[in-house]
């Protein structure tokens, strides 16, 4: 019996002492977005960006990347790839030219596989969501990453996420509550 008790108190405590969670705050670009109190995270506001690492999770064999960008230069289009990204009056409408996306991706990434382009929201706005898998040149892990995309008030909104494929269910929680705390503030 002492030792559930002493069981439930360590774990109680646990809960209580996990710290609060960490927010990056850009008012220049109007963004916030909340990380997790484990996960280290470098803000680059010059470059408009927050970026999120997590530490390796038990049973995982590397840690998750969550790096958000914020462009408003050229109207938010600043690649070849972005160019196809329209921009309605009321955000309604995005545009992805998908043969000219995949070409490039499967230039760039070893044995790339497409496995999910929808529309999704992103901060309240249409957005597109993209997934696909590859083998990463140096540990050769197979990797999924994921692109949440939006444009509004002619900036754009990039969320990306790299993890090994195998450890996506390890980081999901984490990474959907990321997605989720974006949201536009006021610009100052």
């Amino acid at each position: 019996m002492m030792r559930i008790l002493t069981l439930i108190v360590i774990a109680f405590s646990c809960c209580i002492s996990r710290g609060a969670d960490k927010t990056v705050t850009n008012k220049e670009l109007a963004f916030e977005i909340t990380f997790p109190d484990t996960w280290i995270v470098n803000e680059h506001p010059a470059k408009g960006t927050a970026e999120g690492k997590s530490p390796v999770a038990a049973g995982a064999k590397f840690g998750a990347i969550v790096i958000l960008t914020v462009d408003e230069e050229n109207g938010g289009v600043v690649t070849n790839v972005e160019k196809n990204i329209v921009d309605s009056s009321d955000a309604a409408l995005l545009k992805w030219e998908d043969t000219v996306l995949h070409a490039e991706l499967r230039l760039i990434y070893k044995n790339y596989e497409q496995v999910e382009d929808i529309e999704t929201k992103l901060a309240g706005n249409n957005a597109k969501k993209f997934t696909f898998y590859f083998d990463h040149e140096h540990t050769n892990a197979r990797y999924q990453r994921t692109d949440y995309i939006t444009v509004k008030a002619h900036k754009k909104y990039l969320i990306q996420i790299l993890e090994p494929k195998s450890d996506y269910e390890i980081y999901s929680k984490d990474i959907d509550a990321i997605v989720q705390s974006l949201k536009p503030i006021k610009k100052e």
